[in-house]
């Protein structure tokens, strides 16, 4: 690790860097960033329990998309969030 960008919510030597979990019901959203990926992903993640999981890696190019798609799918609440969470991006 090298510099841990603003938004890392982590403390310690770590080589993933996350942001603060964002939450709308069932739904969390943050920023991830991995030196090896060159940029920032958006981290959307759907769980319900333990074993009923799921996660997206979405590029930050991707998130005016997702943010239609979710309004599309009456979801306006994490249409909100990703959009909030993706303009939290400064890699220092």
């Amino acid at each position: 690790m090298r510099h841990c960008p603003v938004w890392c919510g982590k403390t310690g030597s770590h080589h993933l860097h996350t942001g603060q979990h964002q939450r709308a019901g069932d739904v969390t959203v943050c920023l991830a960033y991995d030196e090896a990926w060159g940029a920032p992903k958006l981290h959307i993640g759907h769980y319900q329990g333990p074993d009923d999981a799921s996660t997206v890696l979405l590029p930050l190019s991707e998130v005016d998309d997702m943010g239609k798609l979710l309004i599309a799918l009456d979801r306006p609440e994490i249409a909100e969030l990703v959009t909030e969470v993706a303009a939290d991006v400064r890699i220092t």
